[in-house]
């Protein structure tokens, strides 16, 4: 049997199964299905901003005092009566090793707004490379 006569007996029955398996065993509405639901848009991420604690005044006297103790201790004239604590915040308390690899940002501050990135949109970008 040559390879012109084995195509055209083999054809007909080949195109007979894939008809088959398409449209009677449902295959082609699963395919479309899956397709349509991959195309579906996401939810919109919303973005939400970090909250701020609130520490109580009661604490805040104490840190205060703390810092003064501190001062008082170093002794002021060491640093011409500066107060080198001024403007700082306690540093937020450590993490286990495991905590820290489940979040990789857990070490940059809440209140860190990170790098500005709105040049990367500049319309002239494709003369710049």
């Amino acid at each position: 049997m040559n390879k012109k006569k084995l195509a055209e007996v083999l054809k007909p029955i080949i195109k007979e199964c894939i008809n088959e398996m398409l449209l009677e065993e449902g295959l082609l509405t699963k395919v479309v299905q899956q397709i349509s639901e991959g195309m579906e848009a996401p939810p919109p991420k919303v973005q939400t901003e970090p909250k701020r604690v609130e520490i109580p005044k009661a604490e805040k006297s104490k840190m205060r005092e703390a810092r003064e103790k501190m001062l008082e201790s170093m002794g002021k004239e060491r640093f011409n009566g500066v107060n080198i604590f001024e403007g700082t915040t306690p540093a937020r308390a450590s993490r286990s090793p495991q905590a820290q690899a489940s979040n990789p940002l857990s070490d940059v501050d809440p209140n860190d707004s990170g790098v500005d990135i709105s040049s990367f949109a500049n319309p002239n970008w494709r003369k710049l490379v």
